[in-house]
């Protein structure tokens, strides 16, 4: 059962020695996750282990210039491939979290990185089963990190001693693109991890289309708020035909308590009296005393969307 947090705890970024608040931008005035990040803050890369176009930037350290440095690959190949051979000299400093680890592979390949933490999370009782029977030395957690992301902080605050991990991302497949955009966009303003490796063949196409700069491998800082920005707009404006776990987390003004989803798109709590998110506030606006089934911002929203 997920457990609200409850107070705001702050994490630690190996990089900066110095602590981050947690407390989401969830509880700011705007209904939508928005991106804007600076060059200094943020560095994208594509990386194709084919070509290994990257690797001299790499294992010369330039890609470290940034606060956070986001890799995106295409295929499982390149993932596992920087999993195994990507130079993080600080790994010592850092744990690593897997997200999407499926049966272990690439969190077998990390766990052997010299990180101080390894931890594998997949939301497949199967997958986890396997990888715990094969890998009994590695720790696995079986988790929903796009619908349960307050555990995924207390696994970041009890498991890591609230230091950032290092997150390798597998999630989503590639048929939820929009979702796992947003989810990155997330754990970047929220946790400033130094280093960001995502797997997604839809992604590394659309930014290989839309926002390749001229030495074809690198996305501008511009280019990723103008996809994040673009996306979560997207979002509000189909919002009626989303499922419930696909909305942000959203937590109650000045607290970190998650706004129950189900009850406030649905009317319905599957969890019924035993759910320990909020029932009481509505998860768009965030107002106390409706749901966003008859939240009157929500509306109106969605009245100009469509006449635009």
């Amino acid at each position: 059962m997920a457990t609200a947090l409850s107070q705001s705890i702050d994490v630690m970024n190996p990089k900066q020695g110095t602590t981050t608040e947690t407390t989401s931008s969830s509880s700011s005035s705007s209904p939508t996750v928005r991106s804007n990040a600076s060059s200094s803050d943020l560095e994208i890369l594509l990386f194709d282990a084919m070509q290994k176009i990257l690797i001299p930037k790499i294992k010369e350290g330039r890609y470290r210039d940034a606060q956070t440095t986001l890799i995106i690959c295409g295929e499982t190949r390149p993932f596992r491939f920087l999993a195994k051979h990507l130079d993080i000299p600080w790994a010592a400093e850092s744990p690593c979290v897997d997200l999407g680890c499926s049966t272990g592979e690439a969190t077998h390949l990390l766990a052997k990185r010299g990180f101080s933490k390894v931890i594998g999370v997949d939301v497949s009782e199967e997958n986890i089963a396997k990888a715990t029977a094969e890998r009994p030395e590695i720790e696995w957690r079986l988790m929903d990190v796009l619908a349960e992301r307050d555990l995924l902080h207390e696994m970041i605050v009890n498991d890591f001693g609230g230091v950032t991990p290092v997150f390798f991302v597998d999630i989503g497949g590639d048929r939820m693109q929009e979702t796992v955009v947003l989810f990155l966009s997330y754990v970047i303003q929220r946790y400033r991890p130094r280093l960001v490796v995502v797997k997604s063949r839809k992604l590394y196409k659309d930014v290989s289309k839309r926002y390749v700069e001229e030495d074809k491998k690198h996305l501008s800082v511009d280019g990723w708020n103008e996809l994040v920005n673009r996306i979560s707009e997207e979002e509000l404006r189909d919002r009626k035909c989303f499922h419930p776990q696909r909305y942000p987390l959203r937590l109650v003004p000045g607290t970190d308590r998650a706004i129950c989803r189900y009850f406030s798109y649905t009317g319905v709590c599957k969890k019924g009296d035993e759910c320990e998110q909020d029932h009481e506030h509505c998860h768009h606006c965030q107002a106390l005393g409706h749901r966003a089934q008859e939240c009157e911002v929500l509306a109106s929203e969605l009245i100009v969307r469509k006449r635009h």
